[in-house]
Formats: structure tokens, C-alpha cells, sequence
């Protein structure tokens, strides 16, 4: 029959193991850490949600269907083209 490794608890008839003070402020402190990552999880998601979604509203709102640089151009073009059909009559 194996042997019980040396770090094994040993079984006592009717002993209880009874926490301490210090075990219940270990385990309080542990469960309110857990609870701050769940919140903390919480609000990095509905961070990455919010960031997710403002990209998308300024991508669409980026990509106009007629560019504004280019028309303004365009006008620019117009006008000295007129300016140079006028010099030339």
C-alpha cells in the first residue's frame, strides 16, 4: 500500500479545522479583488463596445459620396480657365 506524501493532511477522528481571523480576511480580500476584476472586464468591454462603434460612425461619416477637396478643386479649375478664356478674347 502507497504511503500519504509527507505535506498530506492527516485525519483525525472529530478534529474540525476552525478559519481564523486571518484566513476570513484572506478570503474576503480575495473575493473583493474578484469582484473588481469582474467590474473592471465589465467596463473594458463596454469600452471596446463604445470604441468599436464611434470608429464605424466616423469611417462613415469620413467617406463622403462627392470628396470636398475635390470639387473645391474642380471649382478652382473652373475659374481659371474662365480667367484664361477671358485674356485670350
Amino acid at each position: 500500500m502507497a504511503e500519504d506524501p509527507p505535506f498530506a493532511p492527516k485525519s483525525e477522528a472529530g478534529a474540525e479545522w476552525e478559519p481564523t481571523a486571518q484566513d476570513k480576511s484572506f478570503w474576503a480580500s480575495l473575493a473583493a479583488a474578484d469582484r473588481r476584476l469582474v467590474d473592471l472586464r465589465r467596463a473594458i468591454d463596454e469600452a471596446a463596445a463604445e470604441a468599436l462603434a464611434r470608429d464605424a460612425d466616423a469611417k462613415a461619416s469620413r467617406m463622403p459620396e462627392v470628396p470636398i477637396a475635390a470639387s473645391r478643386c474642380e471649382a478652382a479649375k473652373r475659374m481659371i480657365a474662365d480667367a484664361l478664356d477671358a485674356e485670350k478674347s
